[in-house]
């Protein structure tokens, strides 16, 4: 899949990227959107919760990768389980 979105992206005249840069591109983009929720969570915790505004997500590209994987066990924790970050727990 990544030789084919490397074959798009090439095409269109800009620049020639291979499939690993394609892929390791992304995987940037994902780790640099999950670091801004976590950061955002982290400063609502100081302020006593609320919910997610995206704030923290400044460009509209990380905006809609948050939005893609909102639902995953790999941005949000797993729904139910506990943190082991939270006072008291442990």
């Amino acid at each position: 899949m990544w030789t084919k979105i490397a074959e798009v992206i090439s095409a269109q005249g800009i620049a020639v990227r291979t499939a690993d840069e394609c892929s390791n591109k992304w995987q940037n983009l994902k780790r640099e959107s999950k670091a801004a929720v976590t950061s955002e969570k982290l400063e609502r915790r100081k302020t006593g919760g609320g919910t997610l505004t995206l704030t923290a997500v400044a460009d509209e590209q990380k905006v809609r990768i948050v939005e893609m994987y909102k639902d995953s066990a790999s941005f949000n924790g797993i729904i139910g389980g506990l943190d082991s970050d939270e006072a008291g727990l442990f």
